[in-house]
């Protein structure tokens, strides 16, 4: 790449000052242009392409990703926009009527009156959540008092727990690079009272702390994100370009041949074209299988192992111990778990033989695996409904949020989104690590 002084903040990287007057300007010599000095009875100037000269410096890949913030998130919970939800709740007109994926019809006031009352939810569990983090609770989750009586968690005689209390800003302090004054005064320490009863309490009142107000800060940091924050399924993923996509073949790195597990297509969406506006009016989008793993919780579904003869294979369950080892009789053997019947009366088989219990070995789902097994239930593919709201921070108006339908995902690559040509020219997209902000529906399995 050339590099060009003006257009580099920190200069030019050894490069040589580009001056255009320096080199011809057409090809025609008999241009004064041409010539050095502007002068037609001087040499001729040389072609920019024969002649430029720029200096080139080595550059260590271990500080790629320090230019480049690319870093796949582990984070499977994300923070919605706060920009993205003003915008969808001023645009919903009352009058208007609103079609559900489930089929029912709300008009704008209810579906409005629906997302304040579900942000108001989450905002209580939020509340209950800090409540119990730093209150005092009986054993049954319930707030009490000095005297050990129930309380409703608006009552102002509830009792700050300070063991919880410092448990949790201690926990806060991890990431915060606190100094060792602030971490003493959090400690919990024992203190005999003058009736000889235990007291514990923090080393220090917080008001007594040094740098105090930042201790407040962490704390209301802390509390906005469960009360005011609107915590969804999600991450910021990195766009990638549709260009050269369409049509090709999914390759897997570790055999360097097309992926070929029964039914599977080997290429993106069947080869067709992402659809900006499809059949149920959202936008189609290819995505990183890591997002759809977090759209489960990481609880996906798990297959059976199967033996040289296509049985399943099934383990014995070992007796544990309290550090979680397996038990062993004296002769060393591992000691497993007896079934018992409906009386607790432990189980043995018609020779007397004890009859252990036992459960069937699973793995993770190949990537083949998983995208068929999402593609026949409709999770994905041309048969799924929206499950994502896809929008670009700043979020200037509705062009910037959409609603997302994966038809197909993508294997090996981390946090990236392939969307529709056109997506480019509506949200202003130029590839230089664009994220999208991703937001999606929570899928529960049951086994």
């Amino acid at each position: 790449m050339l590099m060009v002084d003006s257009a580099v903040k920190l200069g030019g990287q050894y490069s040589k000052g580009i001056s255009w007057d320096e080199f011809m300007q057409s090809e025609d010599e008999s241009d004064p242009r041409n010539h050095v000095g502007n002068d037609i009875n001087n040499p001729l100037k040389p072609a920019f392409d024969e002649s430029f000269e720029f200096g080139t410096y080595e550059q260590n890949f271990m500080y790629l990703r320090k230019q480049l913030n690319t870093d796949p998130t582990e984070d499977s919970m994300m923070d919605m926009g706060t920009q993205m939800t003003k915008i969808v709740m001023t645009n919903l007109l009352d009058g208007r009527e609103y079609y559900l994926q489930d089929g029912s019809v709300l008009n704008g006031m209810e579906l409005r009156n629906d997302i304040m009352n579900t942000i108001n939810t989450m905002s209580d569990r939020g509340l209950n959540n800090i409540m119990k983090r730093f209150f005092k609770t009986d054993s049954n989750g319930n707030f009490i008092d000095s005297r050990g009586n129930v309380v409703d968690i608006d009552s102002g005689e509830k009792v700050l727990d300070e063991a919880k209390f410092s448990r949790e800003m201690l926990k806060m302090m991890q990431s915060k690079d606190p100094d060792k004054n602030i971490l003493d005064a959090l400690e919990i320490v024992e203190e005999k009272d003058d009736d000889g009863s235990v007291r514990k309490h923090m080393r220090l009142p917080l008001n007594a702390i040094s740098n105090s107000n930042w201790l407040e800060s962490v704390l209301i940091s802390s509390i906005n994100k469960k009360v005011i924050d609107i915590e969804t399924p999600g991450a910021a993923f990195i766009q990638r370009s549709v260009w050269a996509m369409e049509g090709s073949a999914l390759f897997e790195r570790s055999k360097g041949n097309i992926l070929s597990d029964e039914n599977l297509s080997p290429k993106i969406n069947n080869g067709e074209r992402l659809q900006m506006i499809n059949e149920e009016g959202s936008m189609d989008c290819v995505i990183s299988v890591d997002f759809f793993k977090k759209m489960f919780g990481g609880e996906l579904p798990k297959v059976p192992v199967k033996d040289k003869n296509r049985n399943v294979v099934w383990d014995l369950i070992p007796q544990l111990d309290k550090n979680g080892n397996a038990k062993r009789d004296e002769n060393g053997k591992i000691m497993y778990v007896q079934r018992r019947d409906e009386n607790g009366k432990p189980m043995v088989d018609d020779k007397g033989n004890p009859i252990y219990k036992r459960r069937m070995r699973t793995r993770e789902m190949t990537f083949g695996e998983l995208r068929n097994w999402a593609l026949k239930r409709n999770i994905i593919g041309k048969g799924a409904t929206a499950s994502i709201i896809g929008y670009r921070i700043p979020t200037q108006a509705e062009s910037s949020i959409h609603a997302l339908r994966i038809v197909d995902i993508l294997p090996v690559v981390n946090d990236t989104i392939i969307l529709p040509a056109e997506f480019t020219k509506i949200t202003g997209s130029d590839y230089d690590i664009d994220k999208l902000f991703l937001s999606s529906v929570l899928y529960k399995v049951h086994r």
